[in-house]
């Protein structure tokens, strides 16, 4: 049965450092998605079970409704993690850091992958037309590869040195 809670999140006045409870998402989503909601009650038997397996899911799908909304009506960007249960809005320092780690986890995984590329992929299995397609994105990713690597080392010399790191333009 649908306990309707009225919730409501107002993206236009969320502010650096706030949280958003994940009673306040679920309800949420609930009145946005109402036949999603009733389909997982009926599925798990219970909104607390439906809660238990649903909330990260619920979570996220929130957070890309607000980040959208604000996109929408050119507001100030806000970086949001779901942590502990809730979707929280960052500070700057806090969305430094975690941007920074999510950026070298991506480069940590696109080196993950490009490795695979090479040595999980039997290029002797491949007909010639994939074969050069394979090459193709191998020489490709090791190219990127290798500029991460060599810029990373560039940052590396200039930090020991102490001397200015190159800053980005800003379009």
């Amino acid at each position: 049965m649908f306990n309707f809670r009225p919730a409501s999140i107002d993206a236009t006045r969320l502010q650096k450092g706030q949280s958003i409870s994940g009673e306040t998402a679920w309800n949420y989503f609930a009145v946005q998605k109402p036949e999603a909601y009733q389909n997982w009650l009926h599925v798990h038997g219970s909104e607390e079970l439906a809660k238990a397996s649903r909330l990260p899911q619920v979570l996220v799908q929130v957070r890309d409704w607000i980040a959208r909304e604000r996109s929408r009506l050119n507001l100030p960007e806000l970086v949001m993690n779901t942590a502990n249960g809730s979707i929280n809005v960052l500070t700057d320092e806090q969305a430094s850091k975690y941007l920074d780690d999510q950026g070298n986890q991506g480069l940590r995984k696109f080196a993950r992958a490009t490795r695979r590329l090479i040595t999980a992929v039997d290029e002797n299995l491949l007909n010639p037309s994939e074969k050069r397609k394979h090459e193709n994105r191998v020489n490709r990713n090791a190219f990127i590869a290798a500029a991460v690597t060599g810029s990373q080392k560039q940052l590396q010399v200039l930090q020991k040195n102490k001397k200015p790191i190159p800053k980005i333009e800003q379009q």
